[in-house]
């Protein structure tokens, strides 16, 4: 019995030459795919963090040395959707535009992205302009859950961690064993966007080749941070359904007080200005389109006294309310514009930009 079970056991040096050879293979796919998913990401513009933008701030080639001549785009996911970084750098010349707009991302939220990019890339990382795009749930920092950023870094981050402090949330480094699981989560969780660089490279290669099926909608995808621009628009009464729902965070989003909030709405309004001097980067705010069925749900007043306490936070900052910009017909749900909308909104943000810029000049850095 006993040497029939030694029998039948494994030999543990097989057990380890196993693992061995899976990290070498996959530390192999890791050391080929990276470089060609940080090029396609850094010199063509790919998304490979399509459905999960917050994890392009771990790839250090889309930031590293690059901040200068670009401009960054933050705001919620209307604003990923709405704002297209090929026509804003048309109507641009010379600027190249970044998006990191994010889901369910929020006025504090940006400021920690902004500490992140400063403290992990350096200074050669900062933008020479900045787009902040603005809407009553984004500023009044309403999350159905803790932020996805946060989240993110908290796990994939390299070297820094997020510390809840009483004002905001803030950013300090990590110990070492910290930083070593975060190594491997991350990884780990490259394997989406390795799939999302063969995807690509096949548009790339079918590209060059004149074929239309570099068009595909399913290959395009990489391209663009939109989720939903391709779509045909949600069904008008299930948005209005969604919209009017006690339980839907959009309940919560209605019945925010601004003046309640006045003093924190103040406050870091005025560190997105202190921060983009500090940075010689030029500040746009822009407020983005609400649907009218979302604009007919809030309280008399309410958005006007929430537009009256941007505008004192901001000063003589460049501000442009697109709030009723588009008709209900160009919205795909709640608050995201379909293609069309997205077209007209991009083209009157770039316009807005270059009329302030060559009307104030810019901080040329």
């Amino acid at each position: 019995m006993t040497s029939s079970t030694a029998r039948s056991s494994p030999d543990p040096r097989h057990t380890v030459t196993a693992v061995a050879i899976a990290i070498a293979a996959a530390a192999g796919v890791h050391a080929v795919l990276e470089p060609v998913a940080s090029h396609l990401e850094s010199e063509r513009g790919a998304y490979l963090w399509h459905a999960e933008e917050w994890l392009q701030l771990f790839t250090p080639a889309r930031y590293e040395g690059r901040g200068r001549g670009r401009m960054l785009v933050y705001g919620p996911s209307e604003t990923r959707e709405a704002l297209i970084p090929s026509r804003m750098e048309d109507a641009l010349p010379g600027l190249g535009c970044l998006q990191n707009a994010q889901s369910m991302g929020t006025l504090e939220d940006g400021l920690v992205l902004l500490e992140y990019i400063e403290r992990e890339f350096g200074d050669d990382a900062l933008p020479s302009a900045v787009v902040l795009a603005l809407s009553p749930r984004f500023v009044a920092n309403i999350r159905t859950e803790r932020s996805p950023l946060l989240q993110a870094i908290d796990r994939y981050a390299p070297h820094l961690k997020v510390a809840d402090v009483a004002r905001r949330p803030r950013l300090e480094p990590k110990r070492w064993h910290e930083t070593l699981r975060s190594l491997y989560a991350h990884r780990k969780r490259q394997q989406r966007r390795y799939q999302a660089t063969f995807v690509a490279l096949a548009r790339e290669i079918l590209e060059a080749a004149g074929s239309d099926l570099a068009d595909d909608p399913r290959l395009a995808s990489t391209l663009s941070p939109a989720k939903y621009t391709g779509l045909p628009p949600y069904p008008e009464a299930e948005t209005r359904a969604w919209l009017a729902h006690p339980e839907s965070f959009w309940a919560r989003v209605h019945a925010w007080d601004p003046d309640a909030d006045r003093e924190r709405i103040l406050r870091e309004l005025a560190e997105w200005r202190e921060r983009c001097r500090a940075y010689g980067a030029d500040l746009y705010v822009v407020n983005m389109p609400e649907v009218s069925w979302n604009r007919d749900l809030y309280p008399p007043g309410r958005s006007e006294r929430y537009l009256a306490i941007v505008r004192e936070a901001l000063g003589d900052t460049p501000f442009l309310d697109l709030r009723t910009f588009l008709p209900d017909e160009e919205y795909f749900d709640s608050c995201h514009p379909i293609w069309e909308g997205c077209v007209k909104v991009s083209d009157a943000v770039g316009a807005f930009v270059a009329r302030e810029r060559a009307t104030r000049g810019s901080s040329k850095r």
